[in-house]
């Protein structure tokens, strides 16, 4: 079974905390993370960056409205 039952919306893609961290990846390491697979690639490639980078992530770069989402599960 190969098809797909559910894709976002382009909007939902670019207001997701998902697409929040990738940006905030963007500027700390100067370079593009397009999606998930970009991230996970570079995840497995440079293991030792990303290990801190989850942190300041949520404490500085996330907007409030990330910041409810991750309050209310």
């Amino acid at each position: 079974m190969t098809d797909t039952l559910w894709s976002p919306t382009a909007d939902r893609i670019d207001r997701s905390a998902l697409r929040e961290y990738l940006n905030w990846l963007e500027v700390r390491e100067g370079r593009p993370f397009p999606d998930h697979d970009a991230l996970w690639a570079w995840s497995v490639a440079e293991y030792s960056p990303i290990e801190g980078s989850a942190t300041p992530a949520a404490s500085s770069a996330c907007s409030s409205s990330c910041a409810q989402r991750a309050k209310s599960g």
